[in-house]
């Protein structure tokens, strides 16, 4: 009986263990927070009544706005309905180590040399480290007739009070990109290193002017916002940044939407049953907290 209560103690620690250790997003609260001070704001985009009921229809609606680093750039903007819970979309879009992994149901939005399926469209390798208490994701871009991109971003989480954040800004130097697969050192030594890129993810169960039915409350509204100056030639930038809306978001979205609804096979396959008890502690918690 004393091994039995100790070994669920045990549990009890890793889990929350777990949840410190994962960090991103500190205290967990379900709470909607209309006011909230965000580290990276979205604009305020005024939807078309078509806009709208795209969106109902969960049909992603992509946008190119003004880039406030750069007049000559433009910012990729993404909001959608998803069908799936909060708690697993943000687990999904957290998931910065395994960004570059492939799915044969991604989309070909992968570099020309071998269509490559991942999470994050263009997304060749890539690598994850702490430094001085803060998270970095390193990733190397392989894309369509320009030369690769590779950068460092510093990542932040919020998850105390909807809508959640999670939000990044390029490090200035390559952080964590000594642990890049080096298989990949003929595209890694041609890249142009991104200096500029701040973006965010903000996630909310569905707004009630737009739900239909009870049921939508357990579903996301997300927002994507990036705004980067990929450096290089002016007019190829122009050319990746015009090709965002028509390509790289929607397909984005598309992998948002598939990988939620596979989430539970891959923590089975690529995390630990400690992170597999959190995901479901999780979901119970906000369905609980929505009424359900």
């Amino acid at each position: 009986m004393k091994r039995a209560m100790w070994v669920t103690l045990l549990l009890m620690l890793l889990i929350a263990a777990l949840a410190l250790a994962s960090g991103y997003g500190g205290p967990l609260s379900f709470d909607v927070k209309p006011n909230k001070t965000f580290k990276q704001p979205t604009p305020k985009i005024n939807f078309s009544a078509k806009q709208i009921a795209n969106l109902k229809a969960k049909k992603p609606v992509c946008l190119l706005l003004p880039s406030p680093s750069d007049p000559e750039l433009k910012a990729g903007y993404m909001a959608a309905i998803v069908p799936y819970d909060p708690v697993t979309v943000w687990q999904v879009i957290t998931d910065i180590k395994h960004f570059h992994l492939t799915d044969p149901s991604y989309p070909n939005t992968g570099a020309l040399t071998d269509r490559r399926r991942t999470f994050m469209p263009y997304v060749r390798d890539g690598a994850v480290c702490s430094q001085g208490g803060s998270s970095y994701l390193y990733q190397l871009l392989v894309m369509p007739f320009v030369a690769p991109r590779k950068y460092s971003l510093k990542r932040y989480g919020d998850r105390n009070g909807f809508p959640w954040e999670s939000a990044w800004t390029a490090a200035s130097e390559l952080v964590c990109a000594d642990r890049r697969n080096q298989e990949f050192d003929e595209y890694f030594n041609e890249a142009v290193q991104i200096t500029h890129n701040n973006g965010c993810w903000h996630i909310q169960p569905v707004p009630e002017a737009w739900r239909t039915k009870p049921e939508d409350a357990l579903n996301t509204y997300i927002e994507y916002y990036v705004d980067t100056n990929p450096g290089g030639n002016i007019g190829q930038i122009k050319s990746i940044v015009n090709r965002a809306t028509s390509t790289a978001l929607p397909s984005l979205h598309e992998n948002l939407v598939f990988h939620s609804g596979h989430w539970e096979q891959h923590l089975k396959k690529h995390h630990s049953a400690a992170e597999l008890a959190q995901w479901k502690k999780e979901r119970a918690e906000f369905r609980a907290a929505m009424g359900f």
